[in-house]
């Protein structure tokens, strides 16, 4: 199933020789002088939804009149729940590469002013949360907004608390 890369927006979908499933047009993903790995997308029908597996596939150049032949112990196939993973996660990956500081990231999908908490740890939101809130910039700019006087000091409160939790509880592992 040699295709041939087309255009970024055009996708194709066409019916494989065995007719159980559908395969797109391959999308090049890196190409050198020697190498090109392209990404294949197969669309496999079941009696309730068509799941989506990708291919991917490392090609060598060939002397000619051969182009491009393909490196079969060079390619990888990622089922349905991988392709979920793979797309869920890239999001957050780039998000973590925008930065320039190494460290934890949590990275909150946020729309129409709501985050969006579902897949994320509580213990890591309430850390994130508490981190952000100790800082005095963060308040100063909560202070500016048109919240409750009492909600505001209440947070402070909140995130003081916390900084004093902690701290008693690195004390008494020091005097352990």
């Amino acid at each position: 199933m040699e295709l041939g890369p087309v255009e970024k927006n055009n996708h194709v979908r066409q019916r494989a020789a065995s007719g159980n499933v559908d395969y797109g047009n391959p999308i090049v993903l890196h190409e050198t002088s020697k190498t090109r790995v392209d990404l294949v997308p197969f669309y496999i029908p079941h009696s309730d939804h068509t799941s989506l597996s990708l291919k991917i596939v490392t090609y060598q150049k060939a002397h000619p009149p051969i182009e491009w032949t393909d490196i079969k112990d060079k390619s990888v196939t990622l089922s349905e729940d991988a392709v979920s993973i793979l797309l869920s996660e890239l999001p957050r990956l780039k998000a973590v590469a925008n930065e320039e500081e190494i460290g934890e990231y949590l990275t909150i999908r946020v729309e129409d002013g709501t985050a969006d908490l579902e897949d994320l740890d509580p213990e890591a939101v309430t850390s994130a949360i508490l981190n952000v809130l100790s800082q005095k910039d963060v308040i100063s700019h909560l202070s500016g907004r048109r919240l409750d006087r009492e909600l505001v000091k209440a947070l402070q409160y909140s995130v003081r608390l916390s900084e004093m939790e902690s701290a008693m509880a690195e004390l008494r592992e020091m005097l352990e």
